[in-house]
This record gives structure tokens, sequence and C-alpha cells, in this order.
């Protein structure tokens, strides 16, 4: 990004196409916050059903190793 600001790039038009697929930190920047959540979600899920389902709850996860 630093680059596109000094060679005045930054401030051209670009459509959102050529963005996505030219410059590699949109896509870490998706991953960087969506990956989080979804394990936040999961871990939530997880947790819901200990308290509320305690007798399913090892049914329901259990270890695969």
């Amino acid at each position: 990004r630093l680059e596109d600001v000094l060679s005045g790039d930054m401030y051209n038009f670009h459509s959102v196409h050529e963005c996505f697929f030219s410059n590699y930190w949109v896509h870490t920047q998706i991953l960087g916050t969506e990956l989080p959540a979804l394990f936040l979600m999961q871990i939530s899920i997880e947790r819901i059903c200990a308290v509320c389902w305690p007798e399913r709850y090892n049914r329901i996860f259990t270890d695969w190793g």
C-alpha cells in the first residue's frame, strides 16, 4: 500500500474486482476478520450445548482422536 501511495496509484479509480484480484492484502483482511468470528461462534455453540444439555454434551462433542 505504501508503494501505491508513493507512486500516486492509490488515488486512481479501481473496480472492486480489480482490487480484489490484484492486491494480496484484501484476502488477509477477509481471513483475519472472518475466521476468528467463526471460531468464536463455534466455541459459543459448544458452551451453550454444555450448559443447556449436559447429559447430551458427551454424545454431541466427542473426542475423535
